[in-house]
C-alpha cells in the first residue's frame, strides 16, 4: 500500500511539475502577443518572426536529433562514462554544426532581404542565438531525463517571459523595429541558454571540453539513432512553420504579422495540452511496452482519457475563437479570427498524431515516422502554393488543417501496424457527441440572445451555456466516461 501510494504521489508531482511549467510557458507566450502586437506594427511582427523561425529550424537540426539521442542513450547505459562520451560528442556536433548553420542563414539574407530589408543586426545576430538557443535545448533533453526536471520547468517559464520582456525592453530603449524584436529574444536565449551550459556541467565528470571523444562505432550508432531525427524535425518545421512565409512571399509583411499572430493564439491551448499530456504518458507507455514486450497496448487507454479531455477543449475553442483572438491580440490583428479556427483544428490534429507517434518509437521505426512527415509537409506546400494566392490567409490555415489531418491519419493507421493497440472510435464518437452538443447550443444562445440585442453580454453567457450542455451530456454518458477515465488509473 505504502509503494503503491508513493507511485501516485510521484506520478502526481510529475503531473503538477509539467501542467505548471506548460502553463507558465503558455502564460508567457499569450502575453507576448497581447503586449507585443500592441507595441510593434504588423509588418515588424511579422518580419521579426520570419526571422526567428528560421533560426528555429536551424535549431531543429541540430538540437532535437542530439536531444533524442541524450534520452536514448542515458536510458539505456547509463553511468557516468557513458554520459560523458555521449556528452563530449554532442558538444562538439552542436559548435560544430551552428557554425555550418551561422554560414547557411547569413548566406540567406538576399532572400530575407526581400521581405525586410536591410535588417542587419538581425541578421548577424542568428548564429550567436543558434549557440545558446541549441545549448539549452541540450540542457533540457538531460533535465528531462533525469530527477532535474524542477530545473526544466523554470528554464522553460524562464524563457517563455524573458523572450517578450527583451523585446520590449528594447522596443522602449531603441525603437520599435525587427532588430529590436529579434536581438530581444536573442538576449533572452543567451541567459537561458548561458544557465542551460553550466546545469550540462553539471552532468559531466570532466570539462566538455577536454573530454575525448568516443570511437568510431559509439559515434555510429548515436548518428544512425540521430538522422532520421533530423528529417522528421526539418518536415515538422515545413508542416508547421511554411505557411507564414507563403504568406509573406504572396501577401506582404503586413499579413504575415496578422498571420502569425492568429497561429499562436489557435495553437496556443491544444500546444500546452499536448506539452502537458505527452511528456506525462510518453514515460509509461514505454515501460508498459517493456514490460509486455512491445506493446503498445497502454497507447490505446491513452487515446480514451485523452478523447475526453481533448475533444470538450476543441469544441469550447472553435465557439470561443474570435474572442480570445480579440482578448489575445491588439486590434489591429483581429481580421485573423477566422483563420485562427483553421490553425486550431490542425494543431489538435498534430497533438493526436503526436500520440500515435509513440508506437513508432517504441518500435524503433523512426524512419516510417519521418517518411509520413515528410509526405504531409510535401502536401504542405503544394496546399500553400495552390491556396495562398487564392484564399490569402484563410488559404494559408486551410493548407495547414489539411496537412496535419493526414499526417494524424497516418500516423494513427500505421501506428496501429507498428505496435499492438487499437484506436477507441466510440469513444471519440462519444466525447465527440457530448463536446458537439455543448458547442450547437453555445451557438444557438449567441444567436438569439446576443445577435437579439438584449444588451447581456456576449461571452460569459456563451460559456456559461457552454458548460451547462456538457455537463449534462457528460452526465448521460458517465457509464462509459467513467471507464475511459479509468483506464488513466491503470496505466
Amino acid at each position: 500500500m505504502n509503494i503503491l501510494k508513493k507511485n501516485i504521489n510521484g506520478v502526481g508531482i510529475e503531473a503538477a511539475w509539467l501542467v505548471a511549467g506548460q502553463g507558465l510557458t503558455a502564460l508567457g507566450g499569450l502575453a507576448a502577443i497581447r503586449i507585443l502586437t500592441g507595441h510593434y506594427t504588423r509588418e515588424v511582427y511579422g518580419i521579426s518572426w520570419l526571422f526567428i523561425n528560421g533560426a528555429g529550424l536551424a535549431v531543429l537540426l541540430l538540437a532535437d536529433p542530439m536531444g533524442q539521442a541524450l534520452n536514448r542513450f542515458y536510458h539505456e547505459e547509463g553511468g557516468q562514462e557513458q554520459i560523458d562520451r555521449l556528452l563530449a560528442l554532442v558538444w562538439r556536433l552542436e559548435v560544430f554544426l551552428v557554425l555550418c548553420a551561422g554560414a547557411v542563414y547569413l548566406a540567406a539574407v538576399f532572400f530575407m532581404g526581400k521581405l525586410a530589408g536591410a535588417e542587419r543586426v538581425a541578421y548577424f545576430v542568428m548564429p550567436v542565438y543558434f549557440l545558446f538557443l541549441s545549448a539549452m535545448n541540450a540542457a533540457q533533453a538531460l533535465l528531462n531525463t533525469s530527477r532535474r526536471r524542477a530545473r526544466r520547468v523554470v528554464l522553460l517559464a524562464a524563457e517563455a517571459w524573458l523572450k517578450p520582456a527583451g523585446a520590449l525592453i528594447l522596443c522602449f530603449l531603441w525603437r520599435p523595429d525587427v532588430n529590436s524584436f529579434v536581438l530581444g529574444y536573442a538576449l533572452a536565449s543567451i541567459i537561458t541558454g548561458s544557465v542551460g551550459i553550466f546545469w550540462i556541467k553539471g552532468f559531466s565528470g570532466k570539462p566538455l571540453f577536454r573530454m575525448p571523444m568516443p570511437d568510431r562505432d559509439y559515434i555510429r550508432r548515436v548518428l544512425s539513432y540521430s538522422l532520421p531525427w533530423i528529417g522528421f524535425s526539418s518536415c515538422g518545421w515545413v508542416l508547421s512553420i511554411s505557411g507564414r512565409y507563403f504568406v509573406g512571399w504572396y501577401m506582404g509583411a503586413a499579413l504575415t504579422g496578422t498571420y502569425v499572430a492568429s497561429y499562436q493564439v489557435g495553437a496556443a491551448l491544444f500546444q500546452f495540452l499536448g506539452g502537458s499530456f505527452g511528456p506525462l504518458v510518453q514515460p509509461i507507455i514505454f515501460q508498459r511496452a517493456g514490460k509486455s514486450g512491445g506493446s503498445c497496448g497502454a497507447i490505446t487507454d491513452v487515446f480514451r482519457a485523452f478523447a475526453w479531455i481533448s475533444l470538450p477543449l476543441l469544441s469550447a475553442f472553435i465557439v470561443m475563437h474570435e474572442w480570445l483572438v480579440r482578448w489575445l491580440s491588439a486590434p489591429a490583428y483581429w481580421g485573423g479570427a477566422k483563420v485562427t479556427v483553421w490553425i486550431g483544428l490542425g494543431v489538435y490534429f498534430w497533438v493526436l498524431g503526436d500520440r500515435a507517434r509513440d508506437s513508432f518509437l517504441i518500435a524503433r521505426k523512426t524512419g516510417a515516422m519521418m517518411k509520413i512527415t515528410a509526405l504531409a509537409a510535401l502536401l504542405n506546400v503544394i496546399l500553400n502554393i495552390l491556396l495562398v494566392p487564392r484564399e490569402g490567409l484563410t488559404g494559408a490555415g486551410m493548407a495547414l488543417c489539411i496537412s496535419y489531418l493526414v499526417y494524424m491519419i497516418l500516423m494513427i493507421r500505421f501506428g496501429l501496424r507498428a505496435g499492438e493497440w487499437e484506436f477507441p472510435a466510440r469513444s471519440f464518437l462519444a466525447a465527440g457527441a457530448v463536446s458537439a452538443a455543448a458547442a450547437i447550443m453555445a451557438e444557438i444562445v449567441h444567436r438569439t440572445i446576443i445577435d437579439g440585442k438584449f444588451g447581456i453580454p456576449s461571452a460569459p453567457l456563451v460559456a456559461v451555456s457552454f458548460v451547462v450542455v456538457l455537463t449534462a451530456s457528460a452526465w448521460l454518458c458517465r457509464p462509459l466516461l467513467k471507464k475511459d477515465l479509468g483506464m488513466m488509473g491503470q496505466i
